[in-house]
């Protein structure tokens, strides 16, 4: 499985940051399977990856379909849905709500043993880990819980949204038990065959030490 974790995108596309690291990452374009991040938000949900899935078009990635999972999809197809897919794009918003719903459909399992390609955006990036952050300031406490499983790298999106002091005071503390990686809306991490490429606007935070890496730096 390749996976990807994004925290956001531009006004009108992909950051110039992320193309070509995640074009050079998806090569089966053959279908886009959509997983909301709220499962009954149907509007916002379809506005959203009719978005992305254009996104991905203008950026020379030509995806030649795609279908949206949540709670419109029967449950007898949901499980197929993500094994044939040939890229599962897990979608930002309200993250606990997603992973609880993913939970209850019984699709942990499915996700882990794609084979394909799994790409997490903002809240689908954290649900990903195998230890998952939350720490959106505008929705406090601060949590830590056990994640999808697909990556052993924690993120924090939207990070150059988040204050100094909440860097120092909420979140540089969690690092007492792994590394903490921020990603700001340009910032992009593709897993692959066993090696990792980055791109972008990256904060590795371990105890009482927060680094900006380059795009020669390994995570």
């Amino acid at each position: 499985m390749t996976a990807v974790l994004l925290s956001g995108f531009d006004t009108n596309g992909f950051f110039a940051s992320v193309v070509p690291v995640l074009k050079n990452a998806v090569t089966d374009t053959e279908s886009l399977l959509f997983i909301a991040s709220d499962p009954h938000g149907f509007q916002k949900t379809d506005e959203y990856a009719a978005r992305i899935f254009r996104f991905f078009h203008e950026s020379g990635m030509l995806f030649d379909r795609y279908a949206i999972l949540d709670a419109r999809m029967p449950d007898g197809e949901q499980i197929n849905a993500i094994t044939e897919a040939s890229c599962v794009f897990l979608m930002g918003g309200t993250t606990l709500r997603q992973l609880d719903y993913l939970n209850a459909q019984n699709l942990i399992e499915p996700l882990r043993r794609h084979t394909g390609m799994v790409i997490g955006m903002s809240a689908g990036a954290i649900n990903m880990a195998k230890r998952s952050v939350l720490a959106n300031p505008d929705f406090p406490p601060v949590k830590i819980f056990e994640g999808i499983g697909l990556t052993d790298i924690s993120v924090v999106p939207h990070f150059g949204d988040k204050t100094a002091e909440y860097i120092q005071t909420g979140i540089l503390p969690l690092t007492a038990d792994g590394t903490i990686y921020g990603l700001c809306d340009d910032a992009v991490i593709v897993l692959k065959d066993g090696t990792e490429t980055h791109s972008g606007t990256i904060c590795k935070l371990t105890p009482n030490t927060i680094t900006y890496l380059s795009s020669d730096d390994s995570l």
